[in-house]
């Protein structure tokens, strides 16, 4: 499996500090970079990783920015969509009520485990690397 970020490119740039399970989350992260870039051209070494430092560059970047969400949004995605803390959406106790607006709903959790984060996705896209548009060969 390739592994394009290390906890060091994560502090300060990204998070002020490097989470604890930061290896799981980049490990993770590097999984979905991987597939979203699976039909990208670039030149790779022997290991699979890219050569050119503007392509390494945006998938390590990628990957930081995908870790930085999920870390900060507190998304374990080991354990899956299934696998999430429950969202409160309300709360009553003897005479009153309370409603929290904030936090993520059950859908946006799925898609916080499940799909990249836009701001990884735009930075592959900007560096040429995911496209809807079919190349001809």
């Amino acid at each position: 499996m390739l592994i394009y970020a290390t906890a060091a490119d994560l502090a300060p740039e990204w998070l002020a500090t490097a989470p604890a399970n930061a290896a799981m989350l980049i490990r993770y992260a590097s999984i979905r970079i991987g597939y979203a870039t699976r039909f990208a051209r670039y030149d790779a070494d022997d290991t699979g990783l890219p050569t050119a430092p503007a392509v390494r560059a945006a998938m390590r970047d990628a990957v930081c920015a995908q870790v930085a969400e999920w870390s900060t949004a507190k998304i374990d995605p080991a354990a899956g969509t299934a696998g999430q803390a429950p969202v409160i959406a309300s709360q009553s106790v003897p005479g009153g009520s309370v409603t929290y607006a904030t936090g993520l709903t059950q859908q946006q959790q799925a898609d916080a485990v499940t799909e990249l984060c836009d701001t990884a996705r735009e930075i592959l896209s900007t560096a040429g690397l995911i496209s809807t548009e079919p190349r001809m060969l």
